[in-house]
């Protein structure tokens, strides 16, 4: 499997359009729960020069592509691709065509809310243009008493509104007497008194105090406490006021004072509720990109408005990966904002580009959530069936011989014990030489290894021109690979694969050595016919099949000695490629991967090509065909035939 898809956890529209009035700006609109994301840019609706601005917010788990790659079912960096995927809504409306979109990474964290009209934006709840997050936080008040004179307090009041767990809401007013001599203040009479009888007190803190178990007895969503290191003879003391029914929409407490501040003062220190944007319209990483330090930007180009969106976004994802075990601000993973890119949204243009429609990840299109593609080549190319010596009609590359060994137990791939000091060989990585192999022109006791080249997994150094083994590394979990160059004299040879430090694991079958030869003419042209015998008709979506070619020559004419008593030849085909659409409406679920990371490239061995597919891709319930080209793309297959299957 050389694609894992990982989709979105989080998706909203944002915007600071004008309502159907064209009066109000709809700046407190969410659409968190909408299945459509979208981007525009409206100019000169309301007046002239105004603009509008819709964005879209993407959020990914990066803990989960963290959590792959740890499992090495993605490789490390520099060996996959991150592509941003983004699948376009039709709709009647005009197309923002010759513009182009920013993808920028947003630096604080937000809310996806509950909203859904994306038409009057009557929807209100965080995230919006204005607010990021329901930060579900308490309100918080201190007040400060300053005046150790208890008749400085006398007729003096604070109000807190305290909001119940019913949504109810009560005011409570708390004023102090001094000797009996002061009276409750004429309010509304909607609040309840709570005197606070100040005659005998002489430190702050004992004023502080006296409201601390005022508060208590009142058994209200309030509590109080008052700080630790105000002492009895410190110049001010302070009470902290909390409320006990977190996150309220308005503040649910709400003190209400005739001020001096030559007595006591009150302080909002927190406020529940919803948390801005530091700029309307969001927050995202606006320096220019340095590796290590920060996040990068990207665009796509819109021609005619309708494109799907794929943008390489493999830079920002390592850095959200680097940045997930580490305290880094600066890095971490908050999703893309999808935006009109610079004049194209903010007027400068004088045009409308209205308006852009993406499948958000509530959509009931299974194939058409946002998602993180990762890309990458895991295919397995055994060479053991074309061995190859040495050539000066050949490159370097060309002359490299690549044999793979399959460590299998009980039909499972697993890394082989003896190469790693921890029992289940847990500890070997890439890139580390963990075996070696020799070759060997018999199996005999007396027989002794052929001495290789340097270069083609023969390293430099002492001893390299007398060197008789290669080095072979794991490729993934159980598969261990070493790339020879073959310069000797046998035509059969056994290759031997042990540990560095000598003792022997596995003993391949016989290799037939082959020789490069210069033709008048090549079979580029060559056509063929493939089947794939081992392809059942239904799977489930946590099957992960091996799915195995048959290819011959279309003119292949076996004579009768040859079909009775021969295995009939399977071609090995050296670039093929495989992409998987859905029968009743041939939309695709795997393109052709080609490129500097062909991810649809076949493995092969000697048994043929082969290549191994995730099911979980694949929508239940829907019928589907798998297509297989060479890498000049369908010229060289010869049958059209679908090779269907269906996925329950």
């Amino acid at each position: 499997m050389s694609i894992k898809r990982f989709f979105s956890n989080a998706d909203n529209t944002i915007t600071n359009a004008f309502g159907a009035n064209l009066q109000t700006r709809r700046t407190g609109s969410n659409m968190g729960q909408s299945d459509i994301l979208e981007v525009y840019s409206i100019y000169g609706q309301v007046t002239t020069g105004s603009i509008e601005k819709s964005r879209a917010l993407i959020n990914f788990d990066v803990s989960k592509i963290k959590t792959a790659r740890d499992n090495t079912d993605i490789p490390a960096s520099g060996s996959v691709k991150f592509m941003l995927r983004l699948f376009n809504a039709e709709h009647h409306h005009t197309l923002p065509r010759n513009s182009t979109l920013a993808i920028l990474p947003i630096s604080r964290s937000w809310n996806e809310g509950s909203g859904l009209d994306m038409e009057d934006y009557s929807d209100e709840d965080a995230s919006s243009w204005i607010f990021s997050s329901n930060t579900r936080v308490a309100d918080v008040t201190d007040i400060k008493f300053v005046s150790t004179t208890p008749a400085d307090y006398s007729g003096k009041y604070f109000i807190v509104q305290v909001i119940g767990d019913d949504g109810s809401r009560a005011r409570y007013n708390f004023w102090f007497d001094h000797n009996g001599s002061a009276t409750a203040p004429n309010l509304d009479g909607s609040e309840v008194e709570v005197q606070i009888n100040a005659a005998s007190e002489n430190t702050v803190k004992r004023f502080a105090r006296q409201v601390k178990v005022a508060v208590d007895a009142l058994s209200i969503n309030l509590s109080a406490s008052i700080s630790a290191d105000d002492t009895e003879d410190s110049s001010g003391a302070t009470v902290r006021l909390t409320n006990t029914v977190v996150g309220g929409t308005s503040g649910s407490i709400v003190p209400e004072s005739i001020l001096d501040t030559d007595v006591f003062t009150l302080t909002k220190v927190q406020i529940g509720g919803k948390t801005r944007w530091t700029n309307a319209g969001g927050d995202f990483h606006e320096v220019g990109y340095t590796a290590g330090e920060n996040l990068p930007h990207y665009k796509y180009d819109l021609i005619d408005g309708t494109e799907d969106v794929e943008v390489n976004i493999t830079s920002l994802v390592e850095e959200w990966i680097a940045a997930e075990s580490t305290v880094d601000p600066d890095r971490e993973n908050y999703g893309v904002m999808i935006k009109m890119s610079g004049s194209f949204e903010d007027g400068t243009k004088k045009r409308s580009y209205y308006t852009k429609r993406f499948f958000g990840r509530g959509t009931e299109f299974f194939l058409k959530r946002p998602c993180i593609e990762a890309r990458f080549d895991n295919s397995t190319r055994d060479d053991r069936a074309n061995f190859f010596k040495s050539s000066s009609l050949a490159t370097g590359a060309e002359n490299l011989n690549t044999l793979y060994l399959f460590n299998y137990t009980r039909n499972t791939l697993s890394n082989i014990p003896a190469l790693s000091t921890s029992p289940d060989g847990s500890d070997q990585s890439t890139g580390e030489t963990l075996m070696k192999v020799q070759l060997f022109e018999s199996v005999s006791d007396s027989a002794k290894p052929h001495i290789y080249a340097v270069g083609g997994g023969v390293p430099s150094g002492r001893n390299a021109g007398s060197r008789n083994w290669a080095s072979a590394y794991l490729s993934e979990t159980g598969i261990y690979s070493a790339s020879i160059a073959y310069t000797g004299s046998a035509t059969k040879l056994y290759d031997v694969w042990s540990t560095t430090a000598g003792v022997q694991l596995h003993t391949g079958s016989a290799i037939t050595v082959k020789t490069f030869k210069s033709l008048d003419h090549n079979n580029a042209d060559e056509e063929y016919i493939v089947s794939m015998p081992n392809l059942k008709p239904k799977y489930k979506t946590k099957d992960s099949p091996t799915l195995r070619l048959n290819v011959r020559k279309k003119d292949y004419q076996p004579n009768i000695y040859s079909v009775a008593s021969n295995k009939l030849q399977n071609e090995v085909l050296y670039n093929v490629y495989y992409r998987a659409y859905r029968v009743i409406d041939h939309q695709e679920v795997i393109s052709y991967g080609s490129g500097s990371i062909p991810h649809t490239k076949m493995s092969y061995d000697s048994s043929g090509s082969f290549f191994k597919v995730d099911m979980s891709l694949f929508e239940p319930g829907y019928m589907y065909a798998f297509e297989i080209s060479t890498d000049s793309y369908e010229q060289n297959i010869v049958n059209k035939d679908e090779f269907k299957f269906r996925v329950d």
